[in-house]
């Protein structure tokens, strides 16, 4: 009997170690995933950013050309919101001339990290606007 029970103790010990290296692994799983959402979101806003900078620029009303026909990070402040927090996001905008007008090249990225991993996220898309004059 004694033989029995300290087989039960045993297992029943192994099944309680295994059970607790599946749920730290889960919760270490649920962590990535919630940085990773931050970092597609700061960089989805990153992109947004950048959008409306060229369409601001299509219409006139911006000052400064973002899109200069080469690739440069131009990093955004994320108002320090709650959400973005342990996150940077930058934008890069790349001009090519068309015979149909001007494709603008637009990616949003983004990383956030913690002290134990980091998650990188990157959005881009292509806008066709008009010719948009030099200054």
């Amino acid at each position: 009997m004694l033989i029995i029970a300290i087989f039960l103790i045993v297992v029943i010990g192994l099944l309680g170690a295994s059970m607790l290296t599946i749920q730290k692994n889960a919760a270490q799983h649920g962590v990535h995933d919630v940085y990773a959402t931050r970092a597609y979101f700061a960089a989805y806003s990153a992109q947004q950013v950048a959008m409306s900078q060229l369409a601001e620029q299509a219409s006139g009303k911006a000052s400064a050309l973002i899109c200069i026909g080469k690739q440069k990070k131009v990093t955004i402040d994320l108002f320090d919101a709650a959400g973005f927090a342990n996150c940077d996001a930058y934008y890069t905008c790349e001009r090519e001339d068309s015979p149909v007008g001007q494709v603008y090249h637009v990616t949003g990225a983004a990383i956030c990290h913690d002290r134990e991993a980091s998650v990188y996220r990157d959005v881009s898309s292509k806008i066709k606007y008009p010719a948009i004059p030099s200054k």
